[in-house]
């Protein structure tokens, strides 16, 4: 009998802030914009705050940037299996 398959990751967007350059703004930068991008692997159980700790992984530790958590959506894609 077909089902849906077991949701195992997850892909999170969250809104990160843009120089006026629409680089991704760094500390002391003038922000003039946002863009949102997904990290796609996370857990399907993950809760905010686990994204948020991956989000600051790449974003924050890498890339010196702030993102908005509270403008994050996390989707799930499960697909039929038989």
């Amino acid at each position: 009998m077909a089902q849906f398959s077991t949701a195992t990751t997850a892909t999170v967007k969250m809104k990160v802030d843009l120089n006026t350059d629409g680089k991704i703004a760094q500390s002391g930068d003038t922000v003039k914009g946002a863009k949102t991008p997904s990290l796609a692997g996370i857990k399907a159980a993950a809760t905010l705050a686990e994204a948020k700790t991956v989000f600051n992984a790449f974003y924050g530790t890498i890339g010196g940037a702030t993102y908005d958590s509270l403008t994050a959506v996390k989707t799930i894609t499960q697909e039929v299996v038989e």
